[in-house]
């Protein structure tokens, strides 16, 4: 029998419980414009970098802009000489633990980029004449040529360079809806 002292796991019994399960929320996903996350593993959704660019909303726009800042840098790197330095810049590409989007089933722990995968992209800004010169304007043309890369590491890619604006996000819903913050240092 618990006391009043003993701490309860609100979400105790629960196979998959959902943010608000845990804090006692009534919120409908369909009133919200964020994703109700499950605490224990992915959801299978995908931040499309394409509605970024598409958003009549400047701020998304400018994330759309800052995500082909960083491919373009990859690119630079990529046809300059410093495969290298691109695949360095790559490896550190990986789904925030946080975020809980994708595949990964029964965890909510994403993967960085696989060395194939990291060579597949900078083989082609290095073997695609059109990409050697003038780079990529949507990042989902990188799923039309590289095996490997479908709508999850899109996702996550895209999420790895816009991490702080998610996290600041997330914090602002957080204060509104009444859930509790913990202070972190956000790599990256």
């Amino acid at each position: 029998m618990a006391t009043d002292d003993d701490e309860v796991d609100p979400a105790m019994g629960m196979v998959n419980p959902r943010l608000s399960d845990v804090f006692g929320l009534v919120i409908r996903q369909d009133e919200v414009d964020f994703v109700v996350p499950h605490l224990r593993e992915d959801l299978p959704l995908y931040i499309d970098p394409f509605l970024l660019w598409k958003s009549e909303d400047p701020q998304y726009r400018q994330l759309h802009a800052n995500l082909l800042g960083f491919v373009e840098e990859i690119r630079r790197h990529a046809v300059g000489g410093q495969a290298t330095r691109a695949a360095v810049l790559l490896s550190e590409v990986s789904e925030p633990v946080e975020l809980g989007l994708g595949y990964a089933a029964d965890t909510k722990r994403g993967s960085a980029l696989g060395p194939g995968t990291i060579e597949g992209i900078i083989r082609t800004f290095q073997q695609v004449p059109q990409l050697q010169s003038a780079g990529l304007d949507h990042l989902e043309i990188l799923a039309l040529l590289v095996p490997g890369i479908a709508e999850d590491r899109i996702s996550d890619l895209t999420a790895s360079v816009i991490k702080r604006w998610l996290a600041e996000f997330t914090e602002r819903h957080c204060q509104q809806w009444g859930i509790p913050t913990k202070r972190r240092r956000l790599v990256g």
